[in-house]
């Protein structure tokens, strides 16, 4: 961007196909500053800790929502792993029913990839090793409990990933979380007329997916960023259940 600019993810910034099964008309409470998720730095670390904790968000649609999150009420820190290191997340489920972790994306065995065959049942903990060893990406990581990973990861148990290779040459990217390098984890919700989320499997969303009629990003309904000038970095998560997006720019410029 070649001068200061206001950012502003929206539905209109991004360009996506019709609604189907919506319950409830998205309200008109855009304009609040984009959060940042913190970062966990997960390598070279005895103790990087995930607790998967119930929580109430008032996601300014009307009331507080029900929702799950790792660390903090909805979604979950940015994990930062390097190439060449061993990352060691600790997860503490706090909740009454089983969740896991899955590092989605992570080349790791499936001994310790969070998958359904790890579920972690209510009050123990899951201290995995990772030898990480595959480019630098960005990733993300959610709940995949047989079953039931539609619904948590809907409530709130994911969150981005970040792969780092400290050997590779140096393409010149912004590196300053939250200024030039913004994280930007996309999600469609539904909420219903007292702002709790919505999730229902009738026969469309069985066969289609369960599509939403709000964008949140990073957790927040449609909200601004502003951003200096130079080069910025979006680092973009598609955390949604079943919706595919396309994404723009509104004044026609290419990514």
């Amino acid at each position: 961007m070649d001068r200061r600019r206001f950012l502003t993810v929206s539905a209109a910034a991004l360009a996506t196909p019709s609604l189907v099964g919506t319950r409830a008309a998205a309200r008109s409470v855009a304009g609040q500053p984009l959060p940042i998720p913190p970062i966990l730095d997960a390598s070279g670390r005895a103790d990087a800790p995930l607790e998967a904790i119930a929580g109430a968000v008032d996601f300014g649609m009307g009331g507080k929502a029900k929702t799950l999150g790792y660390s903090q009420p909805y979604l979950g820190p940015v994990l930062r792993m390097r190439r060449g290191e061993i990352a060691r997340p600790v997860l503490k489920n706090r909740l009454d029913f089983a969740v896991t972790a899955h590092w989605h994306g992570a080349h790791v065995p499936g001994a310790v990839d969070g998958g359904p065959q790890l579920a972690l049942a209510p009050g123990k903990t899951w201290a995995p090793e990772l030898e990480i060893d595959q480019p630098a990406a960005t990733l993300w990581y959610h709940s995949h409990i047989h079953g039931e990973t539609g619904p948590q990861v809907y409530r709130g148990l994911s969150g981005m990933l970040l792969i780092d290779d400290p050997d590779a040459s140096n393409p010149g990217l912004p590196t300053t979380w939250g200024i030039d390098d913004i994280p930007i984890i996309i999600q469609d919700r539904l909420f219903d007329r007292d702002g709790v989320l919505a999730y229902g499997l009738d026969m469309p969303t069985m066969m289609h997916g369960l599509h939403g009629s709000t964008i949140l990003v990073n957790g927040a309904v449609q909200p601004n960023a502003s951003v200096a000038r130079g080069l910025v970095r979006l680092r973009l998560l598609n955390a949604s259940n079943a919706r595919v997006y396309t994404l723009k720019f509104n004044d026609g410029r290419g990514f």
